[in-house]
């Protein structure tokens, strides 16, 4: 099975779970369980969500502002990512690829809670600036 048809079914699944959920999930709990823990760990799930979406239109912003700051170092960085997965598709197989997806999806959180995931894209973010920085003060040449 190929990569889109494992996120493909995977996505079918995801929308009949979305369907069966609110129609079985108060015959499974019951209503009249809800307290005042659940409603707060009900809003932190909620902000943590918010502030996903809110990172990933931020990350979009900046890409396109790169995009417009320097048009160069965003095509070398964009075919350099395309060109890497494009190898990384053909030389290995769509099972493993979906098991390190499905792997890194699923250790996601604890990456997050343990702090690691910040840690690095710090790293990252801080070289990339570095590497901005640089290229953007380098005299060009008539």
């Amino acid at each position: 099975m190929s990569t889109l048809t494992s996120v493909s079914l995977a996505c079918i699944l995801v929308g009949v779970f979305d369907f069966i959920i609110p129609l079985m999930g108060p015959i499974i709990t019951g209503t009249n369980i809800w307290t005042v823990e659940m409603e707060s760990e009900f809003v932190d799930i909620c902000e943590i969500i918010a502030c996903f979406l809110q990172d990933i239109i931020e990350t979009w912003q900046g890409l396109k502002a790169l995009r417009h700051e320097n048009a160069k170092l965003f095509f070398f960085i964009v075919i350099g990512i395309l060109g890497v997965a494009a190898w990384i598709g053909s030389t290995v197989s769509n099972f493993f690829l979906t098991y390190l997806i499905v792997t890194g999806v699923l250790l996601w959180p604890g990456l997050c809670h343990q702090g690691l995931v910040h840690k690095y894209t710090e790293l990252v973010w801080t070289t990339f600036n570095n590497l901005k920085i640089n290229l953007v003060d380098k005299p060009k040449f008539s």
